[in-house]
């Protein structure tokens, strides 16, 4: 059974498509930076992972990837802002491309990251440690499903500039019509 993906017309049910977009993206940036600070303030902690010995050095590995991971999405988001302000469909095109890698990457970063947590926390009846799964499955789901919701409008607003080709019609009956006409020359007879 053939359906089409819907063309998304509002972000939110009330912004604008675009300018809903921006709205997110600028939210996204300061909210990436703010996240990029906190865990920077925590590489003196690296030093005290790395005495834990084998466990630390995984430890310090998803700190990297995260690290990376946030570098990037600071890149392509200004990006895509920038893309947006000029409505450049190269600059959207790419970021569409990147949140879809950027879902896969999550999505691995955050398998590693639960079962990294259920290998180090898992005794034979911890009902804290189903909590914190389910806590932790919910919040990974919830971010899933909204990047899903933005993916969905990035794709409406690349549909949207590629069809607004400008084209117009022109009525050229209303417009007023003026021939110039050569003066006759007199030519006379003899």
């Amino acid at each position: 059974m053939y359906q089409d993906i819907p063309n998304l017309t509002r972000c939110c049910l009330c912004f604008p498509l675009r300018y809903g977009l921006l709205v997110w993206s600028y939210i996204k940036l300061v909210a990436t930076i703010f996240v990029l600070g906190m865990i920077l303030i925590w590489i003196p902690m690296l030093i005290w992972f790395l005495m834990l010995g084998s466990k630390g050095v995984f430890i310090i590995a998803l700190y990297v990837l995260y690290l990376v991971i946030l570098l990037f999405d600071i890149i392509f988001n200004i990006a895509f802002i920038v893309g947006l302000h000029k409505k450049n469909t190269t600059l959207i095109r790419i970021y569409w491309r990147y949140g879809i890698a950027y879902a896969l990457s999550f999505i691995i970063f955050f398998l590693l990251v639960g079962g990294f947590l259920i290998l180090e926390n898992s005794t034979p009846v911890d009902t804290n440690l189903f909590e914190s799964i389910a806590v932790f499955s919910s919040g990974v789901t919830a971010t899933l499903i909204i990047h899903t919701y933005i993916m969905l409008l990035i794709r409406s607003e690349l549909r949207k500039l590629k069809s607004n080709n400008n084209f117009q019609f022109e009525n050229h009956v209303t417009e007023p019509v003026c021939v110039m006409k050569e003066p006759n020359e007199m030519v006379t007879e003899k």
